[in-house]
């Protein structure tokens, strides 16, 4: 049965942020028979509280899906609760597969009556590669890769501090060389999980090829997850029937999204750093850089020993000092919420 087997095949958008994961997640979403919701670390939640125990029983369960109440962006699903602890409540104990799935499935009826197939887009998921392939064998991975450049003067417009993948070290972003490290960062989750790839459970593209060519592209992401290409899909800033988190929320951080693509979105990072910042990304990422087929500076902006030593030492105490101010933070906002 077609629908059975995309339940059981879904789709993980994965990708470093700023990489045009959101954008991709809104293209394939507004397809009539794929539902991926705005990002929520459900999967990674399951795996980090149940770990390793097969049969999960009713009560933790319930439990669980209690303690996500308290997320925004779970809330913004708007569930319903009561159906999803009623199918809960019909199985003696469940798999992590199966209560993932009971979540999706209660988002999936939130949308219009044709979406089959359901997805996730989060960024924490390239930490757990292997253990969603384990949970779901038959699962569809889509890597976007974004130019590192823009990547950080993306991550440069939305005035983050901090980026940390799970598992991985905090990357202070302020900096030009904590950009490069969470590209690479990023990167090397997916080099990492090569050996779990194949043709049937991995499509990769670049955003750069989305925007230039949109039509084109989603046609290949189409005969990949083995849907007939929409027209809509190319429609995704348009209002939905569906309940989607709201466009002035996406505003605040994918104002691009909010309307159709705009083909020359590329090389923005010219504007954004100095011919020296410049340098000392690609002298950090030249090898990943290169490995994409992205042109380098490198015959037209230098960076002297001194100069990149110097960053280097400015991002040292800039990483430092901005980790306990933020850890500070994290420990007074616990006392408060006592």
């Amino acid at each position: 049965m077609k629908s059975n087997n995309f339940i059981e095949s879904p789709i993980f958008v994965i990708g470093c942020p700023r990489s045009g994961t959101t954008l991709l997640r809104l293209i394939l979403n507004s397809h009539s028979e794929i539902s991926i919701p705005h990002e929520f670390f459900l999967v990674e939640k399951v795996i980090e509280k149940f770990g390793s125990i097969e049969n999960i029983n009713i009560k933790e369960a319930l439990d669980f899906i209690s303690s996500l109440k308290k997320y925004k962006h779970y809330q913004d699903w708007n569930l319903n609760e009561k159906d999803l602890i009623l199918n809960i409540k019909k199985h003696s104990s469940l798999t992590k597969n199966k209560l993932i799935q009971l979540v999706y499935l209660a988002y999936l009826k939130t949308q219009n009556g044709s979406k089959i197939i359901w997805g996730d887009k989060n960024i924490g998921s390239l930490s757990f590669i292997e253990e969603i392939i384990e949970i779901f064998p038959k699962a569809k991975f889509i890597h976007i890769v974004r130019d590192g450049r823009d990547v950080a003067s993306s991550l440069k417009k939305v005035k983050w501090d901090f980026y940390k993948f799970p598992n991985l070290k905090y990357r202070y972003v302020n900096n030009i060389k904590g950009t490069a490290l969470t590209w690479n960062d990023g990167l090397s989750l997916i080099s990492k999980n090569k050996k779990n790839f194949n043709k049937n459970n991995f499509f990769e593209l670049k955003y750069e090829d989305l925007v230039v060519s949109p039509e084109s592209i989603v046609h290949n992401l189409c005969n990949y997850i083995n849907v007939d290409f929409e027209i809509e899909m190319l429609e995704f800033y348009k209002p939905k029937k569906g309940k989607e988190i709201s466009n002035e929320r996406l505003k605040n951080t994918h104002e691009n999204t909010q309307k159709p693509i705009l083909k020359n979105n590329f090389n923005k990072y010219l504007n954004t750093y100095s011919e020296k910042e410049i340098a000392i990304f690609e002298r950090f990422s030249k090898e990943n850089l290169l490995l994409f087929n992205y042109k380098t500076n490198q015959e037209y902006f230098k960076v002297s020993n001194t100069s990149f030593f110097l960053n280097n030492v400015k991002y040292f105490f800039q990483h430092n000092i901005n980790l306990l101010i933020l850890n500070f933070k994290i420990v007074i906002k616990r006392i408060i919420n006592r």
